[in-house]
């Protein structure tokens, strides 16, 4: 079967003769915008038996072939990995973060956390609490395309985004670890104070009408790509509890290292929105620690800086304009940590925290 599909700004042809991939599509993608084999795809996905009585199955990204050979029936869950190394091998030119990301009142929250703490876990269960799902695992940044912050206008469309300017100013200035480390956040945040790039002169901004506004204080905003939320092991149980009203795609057994995973299918909404970019507002690296009461506490931007780049695949290479879109992200937006054990007090946390009720401790 093939199938033409768009999750954000790519489309995706998909050939697919196994089966469980094939019907994994059919349920989990039933509202995205499709277009035919005419038109441009971004990304070519295959995914094939490796013979007509083999159990094993291949999956090609247009000619390479990450995955090696797996059993045919975790082609369904293959298939979605394989889509998200589509973004992550082949978009150089923007920031990826291994990261959820979500929106609430015209406010972006990022999730950043190594696999394993409770990241999509949480991810999943606020996209059924009144956030509007972006992504589960990838966050994208797009250098070029910045929101000028005050800009008259601007601030209707992303009011909450735009008062995260203020709030993040409190944390603005000297800012270093017990080691002394880094004072990566302190210079750039005098160059951005001073509305400056790295080489010391004016930036010009870039506006959502187009206008250059030399000096002006500008973010990059965040892409949606909602696709599929992937769980693991008790995870699933926790969200079929959390939130039963949700669509789930198979359960795959046995997958390696992540164990059993499943998937479930985004909300119409997130889908049918995922044009609509959104602004920074919090950056927030979660933890579940069992029997721990939802915790907050301040993360420091030079920290921040440091941990994103970590989970960054193209930091690196998109060198000086990687290294100032990442400051301006961190210097725009509240930087927190978030501990805790329940997933319904963690949704009303960050309820609050989308109302601006919550205010950790220094």
């Amino acid at each position: 079967m093939q199938y033409f599909l768009r999750v954000g700004p790519f489309r995706y042809a998909l050939d697919l003769t196994v089966r469980c991939a094939a019907e994994s599509i059919e349920r989990l993608y039933t509202d995205y915008p499709r277009h035919s084999a005419d038109d441009w795809s971004d990304f070519h996905v295959r995914l094939h038996p490796d013979g007509l009585f083999s159990s094993n199955a291949t999956l090609y990204l247009d000619h390479t072939n990450p995955f090696g050979s797996f059993p045919k029936d975790q082609a369904g869950a293959m298939l979605e990995w394989g889509m998200n190394w589509c973004v992550w091998l082949n978009l150089s030119h923007w920031l990826i973060f291994h990261a959820a990301m979500l929106e609430r009142n015209g406010g972006g929250l990022i999730l950043a956390a190594d696999s394993g703490v409770g990241k999509s876990t949480l991810a999943a269960g606020l996209a059924f609490s009144g956030w509007r799902l972006l992504s589960d695992e990838l966050t994208l940044i797009d250098p070029d395309d910045r929101i000028e912050l005050g800009v008259e206008g601007a601030g209707k469309q992303n009011a909450g985004a735009l008062e995260a300017g203020t709030l993040g100013g409190s944390n603005r200035n000297v800012e270093t670890s017990e080691t002394g480390a880094l004072e990566v956040s302190n210079r750039s945040a005098g160059t951005l104070e001073a509305g400056q790039g790295s080489t010391g002169t004016p930036e010009a901004g870039t506006s959502e009408t187009g206008k250059q506004n030399v000096g002006s204080k500008s973010v990059a905003r965040m892409v949606p790509i909602p696709r599929p939320i992937c769980l693991k092991n008790a995870s699933i149980e926790v969200l079929k509890r959390f939130a039963p009203q949700a669509e789930w795609g198979a359960v795959y057994p046995e997958t390696g290292r992540k164990g059993t995973v499943s998937h479930i299918k985004p909300l119409k909404d997130a889908v049918q929105r995922m044009d609509e970019r959104v602004c920074p507002r919090w950056i927030v690296f979660p933890r579940y620690v069992p029997g721990k009461k939802a915790t907050w506490s301040r993360w420091l931007k030079a920290e921040t800086v440091i941990q994103l780049g970590k989970n960054s695949v193209d930091y690196s290479t998109l060198g000086p304009k990687g290294f100032e879109t990442m400051c301006r992200l961190v210097d725009h937006c509240e930087c927190l940590r978030f501990e805790y054990s329940d997933l319904h007090e963690a949704a009303e946390q960050f309820a609050r925290l989308a109302e601006g009720d919550v205010f950790p401790a220094e």
